[in-house]
């Protein structure tokens, strides 16, 4: 089924024990793994990467990793990315096992309206499909107000415009910002907390110094191609020590 903009938040942070299937797509990558890293977090479960080529391969894959039950006993998120369009069979055939352990996400860039792909996902009641646009405007501040309540976080329209505004609009980026914020005034999902601007001023999250944070978590993850492309949107003359 097709997912709004307005429900989509809500489908990832309670997963609905009924869907298989998530399929992100459209032109806003980082949306749309934002949203996969929120589905993780909801489903408490952990990462298990298949590519779209070994399904395409054997199709048939899919569902016996999605049918698998876990040595340990933990909950799994089969995810493919980047998804192909050569998943199509793999998926439908998800949507005919008998039943799965385990949900499968897929993200996707641009996809077409006559995607086969994208449309046994939007016709199957098994799936949600989402169509990640670029967020602007008050959606880019529902989505800060959305990503902060998972940390305990209570963010007034005029905090969350300016986190949007200083971290791009990105949701991922969004996300480690406000997991600092939160760690830093003391704030979680059992114990909320108001996020003011002082607090903002104090960690730099929407600012360079809030850059260089964001490059030391890309160099101690190892993110090189990522911490590359951070150090070239740098201004120049460095910074003041």
């Amino acid at each position: 089924m097709k997912a709004s903009k307005t429900s989509i938040g809500r489908s990832v942070d309670q997963p609905d024990s009924n869907i298989r299937f998530y399929l992100f797509h459209g032109q806003d990558e980082s949306q749309s793994r934002g949203l996969a890293a929120r589905l993780l977090e909801g489903l408490g479960a952990t990462k298990f990467v298949v590519t779209s080529g070994a399904i395409k391969s054997d199709p048939a894959s899919l569902v016996d990793e999605a049918g698998a039950i876990s040595m340990f006993g933990d909950k799994r998120l089969i995810w493919i990315e980047p998804a192909s369009k050569d998943i199509e069979d793999g998926v439908a055939a998800l949507f005919e096992a008998p039943a799965v352990e385990s949900p499968v996400v897929a993200i996707a860039g641009a996809l077409t309206k006559t995607s086969p792909l994208l449309k046994i996902a939007e016709a199957s009641p098994h799936a949600v499909a989402f169509q990640a646009w670029a967020l602007e405007g008050p959606d880019a501040e529902r989505m800060v107000i959305d990503v902060g309540r998972r940390f305990g976080l209570k963010i007034s329209p005029s905090v969350a415009q300016r986190l949007a505004d200083g971290n791009g609009n990105d949701q991922a980026i969004v996300a480690q910002e406000l997991q600092k914020l939160a760690l830093y005034i003391g704030a979680s999902p059992q114990t909320p907390k108001e996020l003011e601007h002082a607090a903002i001023d104090d960690v730099g999250a929407d600012s360079a110094e809030g850059d260089f944070l964001r490059l030391a978590d890309l160099a101690m993850s190892g993110e090189i191609d990522e911490l590359s492309e951070e150090l070239t949107k740098l201004p120049a003359g460095g910074s003041e020590a």
